[in-house]
């Protein structure tokens, strides 16, 4: 949970808010309630409308998605 109370859900949900606070978490947040994957517009918004550069690692992301298969 957030220091603004957003429980986030998702990988997407995640970016977005460490990308743009609960302003960024907002262009996600019905996908992420739903657990669902933001389109490609939705994502392209969000980082067109940061007004800055953005540098997205997604480091080990793939040994998380391991560990959550076998659970």
């Amino acid at each position: 949970m957030t220091d603004e109370g957003i429980h986030i859900h998702t990988l997407w949900g995640e970016i977005a808010y460490q990308l743009g606070g609960s302003a960024g978490y907002s262009y996600v947040q019905e996908d992420d309630e739903n657990l669902t994957s933001p389109g490609g517009e939705t994502i392209e918004a969000l980082l067109r409308d940061l007004g800055q550069p953005a540098l997205i690692l997604l480091d080990e992301v793939l040994n998380g998605v391991k560990v959550a298969k076998l659970r």
